[in-house]
C-alpha cells in the first residue's frame, strides 16, 4: 500500500561474533589442548562458553586456568556493580558435575574476597553456647558440622541458593573440614558489604585491563578526533572503495589480510585484543554489563565499522598503508576519527534545516552540542515528521545518534539502520543529505526547481556540495549522482 509505513530494523554491517572462531571440539582433540586453551583471551572464552552453553562444555571448564575462571566470573556474576552469588554458585555446580572435589577447589582458588562476599550475606555461624540460647524452632533450622559442636544457618528463602550452598559446604567438609569451618566462620562474621566493596575494587582493576574503564573516563571515546593531518596529500580515489563495497567487504578486513602475511602475522593477536578493548570501552561508556554479549557484539560491529572508515580515508583505500596506520594508531583513536568524519554530516544535516525551520534547527543543534541524544531523537520524532516525512525523519534520527547510523532501503517496505563503514557509504549518505537540503530549499522557494538552473547554481556555489572538510574534491560522477537524486524529488 502507498501509505504503509516500512519496517525499520537495526543492522550492523560486517559484524563478526567474538565467539564464532572458537571450535571447542577441534581444540579438545589436540594433544596440547590445555596449553592452547590457556593462551586464549578470557573474554573470548567466556562468550564462546555462553554461546554453546557452559553445561555443554564441562571438558573445557576443567582445563581453564584459575585466572581465566576468575575473569569469567568477573564478567558473568555481577549486575549493576553488585555481586550475584546465585550465578557464581551455578558455575561452581558445573565443576561438581565434573568431580565433586573440583567444586571446592575452584571456589578455594578464587580471591578470598570472592569467597567471603558470596557467602557473607547468606550464612550465620553458631558455637555451642549460641546454639543453646536459641529456641527449639530456631535450632531446628540450623545445620551441624559433623562431629563438631558448631552450627550454621543458610539465610535464604530461595531453594536453589539453599541447595547450592549446602552442596558446596558438604563437599568442602568431606575434602577439608578445617577449610569448611574457617570459610563459614569468617563469612558469617564479616560485614556483608565490606568484602564485596573491596572485591569490586579488585574486579574494576581487572576489567580496566580489558578496556572496561570507569564511566567518567570512558566518555572520552565519544570525543571526535581529527587525524586528517596524517593523511597523504593525494586526492581521494573512489575506485578501491567501490570495488570493496561491491564485494560486501570491510576495508578493515582487507587490512587484516595484509597482517596475516609474513612478519605482520605476529602483530595480529595484539590488534584483535585492541579491537575488543575498544568495544569494551564503548560498553563502559554506555553503562553496559560485560555479560551483555548481544550489546557488546553490536558495539564491536560499530567499532569495526568506524575504524574501517577511518583507515580507508587515511590510507587512500590502500590496505598496505592501512595496516601501517593500524599498527601505529590505537583503535580507539581511529574510532574517534571515524566519529569525526560523521560529525561533519551531523552538523550539515542540522544546518540544512535552518533555511526552512530555524528555531527547530537551533534546538537540534543545542541537543547535539550537549550530546543529549535521547532528547534529540524525541524532538525529531515529535516536531519534524510533518516537515520531513517518515523516511527523512528516520534518516535524520539515525544520523543524529551517539553512534550514527544510515537508513538504507531493503525491498519495497523494509528499511534498515546500518553502520557507515566505507567511503562509498559516507559519500552516498552525504549525497542523500544534500538532496534533502536542496529539497527543503526548493520548497522554501530559495532555489529554482529547474534541473538546468539548479546545475548552474551548484556550479556557482560549490559550497552546497563540497561543504564537508573531509572531502577535497568533487568529480563529475559525484555531481551527476546528486542530480540523479534530485530528479526523484
Amino acid at each position: 500500500m502507498e501509505n504503509s509505513i516500512p519496517s525499520i530494523q537495526p543492522s550492523v554491517a560486517s559484524k563478526k561474533s567474538i565467539a564464532s572462531t572458537v571450535d571447542f571440539d577441534s581444540l579438545l582433540a589436540q594433544k596440547d589442548a590445555r596449553k592452547i586453551l590457556r593462551k586464549m583471551l578470557p573474554q573470548k572464552l567466556y562468550y564462546a562458553l555462553k554461546e554453546k552453553g557452559p553445561e555443554n562444555c564441562l571438558a573445557v571448564l576443567d582445563l581453564l586456568s584459575n585466572e581465566q575462571f576468575q575473569r569469567i566470573i568477573d564478567y558473568d556474576v555481577w549486575h549493576k556493580e553488585r555481586l550475584v552469588p546465585k550465578k557464581l554458585f551455578s558455575w561452581l555446580e558445573l565443576y561438581h558435575e565434573i568431580e565433586p572435589k573440583k567444586m571446592v577447589e575452584r571456589f578455594a582458588d578464587l580471591d578470598e574476597e570472592y569467597q567471603i562476599a558470596a557467602l557473607a550475606p547468606l550464612l550465620r555461624f553458631y558455637d555451642n553456647d549460641d546454639f543453646e540460647s536459641l529456641s527449639e524452632d530456631k535450632q531446628d533450622r540450623l545445620q551441624q558440622f559433623p562431629n563438631q559442636a558448631l552450627y550454621y544457618e543458610i539465610c535464604s528463602d530461595d531453594p536453589d541458593i539453599h541447595r547450592q550452598i549446602t552442596t558446596l559446604l558438604e563437599t568442602a567438609m568431606g575434602e577439608n573440614m578445617r577449610y569448611a569451618i574457617a570459610l563459614v566462620s569468617h563469612s558469617a562474621m564479616s560485614p556483608p558489604e565490606e568484602a564485596e566493596h573491596l572485591l569490586q575494587q579488585f574486579r574494576s582493576a581487572r576489567l580496566q585491563e580489558d578496556g572496561f574503564v570507569p564511566f567518567t573516563e570512558s566518555q572520552e571515546i565519544f570525543l571526535p578526533l581529527d587525524l586528517r593531518a596524517k593523511k597523504k596529500p593525494t586526492l581521494m580515489s573512489l575506485d578501491s572503495a567501490l570495488s570493496l563495497d561491491s564485494k560486501g567487504l570491510l576495508f578493515l578486513d582487507e587490512v587484516l589480510k595484509v597482517g596475516q602475511k609474513g612478519e605482520h602475522y605476529k602483530s595480529l593477536p595484539d590488534l584483535q585484543t585492541a579491537l575488543l578493548s575498544c568495544a569494551n570501552h564503548l560498553c563502559a561508556a554506555l553503562d553496559i554489563e560485560p555479560s551483555d554479549r548481544p550489546s557488546l557484539e553490536f558495539l564491536l560491529g560499530q567499532a569495526r565499522s568506524l575504524i574501517s572508515l577511518a583507515l580507508e580515508y587515511l590510507s587512500n583505500s590502500d590496505p598496505e598503508t592501512g595496516f601501517g596506520f593500524l599498527k601505529t594508531e590505537y583503535p580507539k583513536a581511529l574510532f574517534r576519527f571515524g566519529l569525526f568524519l560523521l560529525q561533519d554530516l551531523q552538523l550539515y544535516a542540522v544546518k540544512s534545516l535552518a533555511s526552512s525551520t530555524p528555531e527547530k534547527a537551533k534546538k537540534l543543534l543545542d541537543y547535539l552540542v550537549q550530546q543529549k541524544f535521547v532528547s534529540l531523537k524525541n524532538y525529531i520524532d515529535t516536531h519534524l515528521l510533518d516537515l520531513l516525512g517518515f523516511i527523512d525523519t528516520q534518516r535524520l534520527s539515525g544520523l543524529l545518534s551517539r553512534l550514527p547510523l544510515r537508513l538504507k532501503q531493503e525491498g519495497a517496505n523494509r528499511l534498515s539502520l546500518t553502520t557507515v563503514d566505507s567511503l562509498k557509504d559516507l559519500i552516498d549518505f552525504r549525497n542523500e543529505l544534500i538532496a534533502l537540503n536542496l529539497k527543503l530549499q526548493i520548497e522554501a522557494n530559495q532555489l529554482p526547481s529547474s534541473i538546468d538552473e539548479l546545475k548552474n547554481l551548484l556550479q556557482a556555489r560549490p559550497q552546497l556540495i563540497n561543504n564537508l572538510a573531509v572531502f577535497q574534491a568533487i568529480d563529475t560522477a559525484n555531481e551527476n549522482s546528486i542530480l540523479q537524486i534530485l530528479r526523484t524529488l
